[in-house]
């Protein structure tokens, strides 16, 4: 496929212009043996055309000359993108935006490209390409896929690529891990980015210590994540850096949010916004519009707060920034809820709720259920609410993401006055192994749960798990925590949870619960 908007400045030394090429494939559409989308000025060959071209050039022996000049020139365009669309202080934002809309029409090259790579072994090539394919990661981007083909190209032979490209290559890697919940591998691969990064690469710098904040805060670990705010704030702050001056001045309000210092928060909330309107990126707009959104929502201010998080959904749904867009609109549905108004909170939530789904968001769908807990608890379900809470916690449990546990023992006090302990704890109980699809119906359709009778352990899951996966499931049932299951295999808790991790995916399962039952039953069931 051939964009003509897309082409570099320069074209090969010995080949013809790009207004040579025009005519070319001008010729070749009035023959139909090239199709053209006016639309976006993009060509491609019929797929017969396409293998025949195939053929020749295996005979020619230029097949590798033609697919590394294309790895090339993907280079060159989409570090042009990015540094238009990030970089530029004075780019306007149409610009910004066309340059993102760009980089994104060149998917298929870019993985076409990137299969080259791995293929030919250019490891310097390919991890070139995807520093600057992949630093549209936080506004969208195959996530699982951009971490494939990463941990793909650093499982090779490093030779001769600088030390400082594979510091960024980590860099982007750790986003991508974070984007996919594994909280802690993502924390170890971005400091260990930070610790191998020249002082003069402040950009990427800046940008891995707010990832950091991202993360930690995630993890509950506030205390940890103020230095990293505080010192990529001072680093953008030497260099005139304003997209991350923002990022930074959003860690901080973060984490004075979870301490509850909400002038602070609000402070820092408005001087990231100031910063982010200075450098004209609207999906850094749209992140410090819902970070005061939080902080009005914190303290009761519960019309400000949807204001807030309703002006940034027209410039995340321009960028087709998924993720920010789910936790947007779960805010918007929670407030709503707040506020009686629950056919609206429903409509956000279970649009939230799509969406996380859809894009794979395990800590999208936990933040829907919280969403969904407080929408049932104000229509009157306590029952409900509890449900949801559960089910939200044992998905943020798998994740190893810190849960809001003041919110949670609040819901349960009340729940306990009013249902009494005994059914409060069978609710809990069952919550925790409650999935996903079911705790949100029991809110958004009304169903009343029945419990499941309890399955046998099916020998088709069984085989699907290792033997130390197994292991791993069977001290599940102890209830112990990744530490204690660690110390007893004398492993590391990091590699406890990635086994975690695996077995929920063979499994289908979101909680360490669902496994321990599983476990238990199929303990049951053995000879």
């Amino acid at each position: 496929m051939i964009s003509t908007s897309n082409w570099p400045s320069r074209s090969a030394p010995s080949g013809p212009s790009p207004e040579e090429i025009v005519d070319l494939l001008g010729g070749l559409v009035d023959k139909s043996l090239v199709l053209c989308d006016e639309s976006r000025r993009r060509y491609w060959l019929l797929e017969t055309i396409k293998r025949y071209a195939l053929e020749r050039l295996e005979q020619a022996g230029e097949r590798e000359v033609l697919r590394e000049r294309h790895l090339d020139v993907l280079c060159e365009l989409q570090e042009r993108h990015f540094t238009t669309e990030m970089v530029r202080p004075d780019a306007p934002w149409q610009a910004r935006l066309e340059a993102l809309t760009a980089s994104r029409d060149l998917i298929d090259d870019q993985r076409v490209a990137l299969d080259w790579a791995v293929e030919s072994g250019n490891v310097a090539a390919g991890l070139r390409l995807c520093r600057t394919s992949t630093g549209l990661l936080p506004l969208a981007g195959n996530v699982l896929e951009i971490v494939g083909r990463l941990e793909r190209l650093l499982s090779l032979d490093p030779a001769g690529v600088p030390e400082g490209q594979l510091a960024h290559a980590r860099a982007y890697l750790a986003y991508g891990l974070e984007a996919r919940d594994e909280l802690s591998r993502a924390l170890e691969v971005a400091e260990e980015s930070l610790s191998r990064m020249s002082r003069e690469d402040v950009f990427p710098r800046c940008v891995m210590h707010s990832l950091v904040v991202t993360v930690l805060l995630r993890m509950g670990r506030a205390d940890d994540a103020v230095h990293h705010a505080e010192e990529g704030l001072a680093l953008a702050a030497r260099t005139g850096d304003t997209w991350n001056q923002a990022a930074g001045l959003l860690g901080l309000s973060a984490v004075a949010l979870v301490r509850g210092r909400l002038r602070e928060a609000q402070r820092h909330g408005e001087e990231a916004l100031a910063r982010a309107r200075e450098h004209g990126h609207r999906w850094l707009m749209a992140r410090t519009a819902v970070q005061l959104g939080s902080v009005a929502e914190a303290r009761g201010d519960l019309m400000t707060a949807r204001t807030l998080y309703e002006m940034a959904v027209p410039w995340l749904s321009e960028l087709g920034s998924d993720p920010e867009l789910t936790r947007c609109l779960a805010r918007i549905g929670r407030v709503a809820a707040m506020l009686h108004e629950f056919g609206a909170a429903r409509e956000q939530l279970a649009a939230s709720l799509e969406l996380a789904r859809a894009t794979g968001q395990r800590q999208g769908i936990a933040r829907c259920l919280v969403g969904l807990s407080v929408l049932a608890e104000c229509q009157g379900d306590l029952e409900g609410a509890v449900l949801a809470a559960a089910a939200a916690a044992g998905l943020r449990e798998s994740i190893g993401q810190h849960s809001a546990t003041t919110r949670f023992e609040e819901l349960l006090g009340r729940a306990r006055t009013k249902l009494g302990e005994g059914r409060t704890t069978s609710l809990w109980s069952r919550g925790r192994t409650m999935s996903s699809d079911d705790a949100a119906r029991h809110v958004l359709e009304g169903e009343r749960f029945t419990p499941r009778a309890p399955v046998a352990a099916e020998p088709v899951k069984h085989s699907l798990l290792t033997s130390r996966e197994l292991e791993i499931a069977g001290l599940l049932t102890r209830g112990l925590s990744n530490r204690a299951i660690a110390e007893e295999l004398v492993i590391s808790p990091a590699t406890v949870a990635r086994h975690i991790a695996n077995i929920m995916e063979k499994l289908g399962y979101t909680s360490r619960a669902q496994i321990a039952v599983w476990a238990t039953e199929r303990q049951k069931g053995a000879p």
